[in-house]
């Protein structure tokens, strides 16, 4: 059961929970109607209104904090089954990005928190949902804009959180449902694409993810086995 808080208006529904989490216990849910200035992962801007869903869980169970990369992707997953039973041609680019029909539709946001250890982690997922107007961002879109259909917000934020529990939980059973499903419908699988491995442009061909979630990929004749802080992929 999440400990569900709501706001007009945040800077950030992630540096809220930062700066205040000794306040608020394990699955408290921070959400707001318009942030004013939303990043995603990289410092990369993630803007949001009152037609998105844009919400921040802090954790503190000491499972997650230990597995802080698969709930990188488990979160994913999450948003792709959400969506997946609305529309079709949804996929998922490595660590966390969800994709409809190659164009991004869900900013996600993973944080640790530490006093003297490491004490939480943040989620914030920021989804287009009935967003008509996305700006100067051509490879943005939202769920009204491909489908044409205006949604309730609160419906598509309890579907989420309820493949989210249901992917946790499956995964503290010792399952990873959460990879499979990533793995089948992995937007890059077998493509060559432009990435920063350890601040160097490279040109490298994705071939996996492993079961702890670090990518696999080729460059020139090597095989490579990186995590999320040694290789981001370019923008779409």
């Amino acid at each position: 059961m999440y400990n569900i808080i709501k706001f007009e208006e945040l800077n950030s529904t992630n540096l809220y929970l930062k700066e205040n989490k000794d306040l608020y216990s394990d699955k408290t849910l921070i959400i707001t109607n318009k942030q004013t200035s939303g990043r995603g992962r990289l410092s990369r801007t993630w803007l949001s209104t009152i037609d998105s869903l844009t919400f921040s869980i802090i954790y503190k169970d000491q499972f997650i904090i230990d597995n802080f990369s698969s709930l990188s992707l488990i979160s994913s997953v999450a948003v792709f089954l959400t969506l997946s039973k609305y529309m079709s041609n949804v996929s998922l680019k490595w660590p966390n990005d969800v994709l409809v029909n190659e164009h991004k539709i869900c900013g996600i946001l993973l944080e640790a928190t530490s006093t003297n250890t490491l004490d939480s982690i943040i989620l914030g997922i920021g989804l287009n949902v009935n967003n008509d107007n996305l700006g100067d961002n051509p490879n943005a879109t939202s769920m009204y804009l491909e489908t044409n259909t205006k949604f309730n917000k609160e419906k598509i934020l309890n579907e989420l959180l309820d493949n989210l529990d249901m992917l946790i939980e499956d995964f503290k059973e010792g399952n990873k449902k959460y990879l499979e499903i990533f793995k089948e419908h992995n937007y890059l699988l077998n493509k060559e694409v432009e990435a920063t491995i350890n601040e160097k442009q490279e040109i490298v061909k994705v071939i996996d993810i492993l079961e702890n979630n670090e990518i696999v990929v080729k460059l020139n004749d090597k095989i490579l086995k990186l995590n999320s802080g040694e290789l981001s992929f370019h923008k779409l």
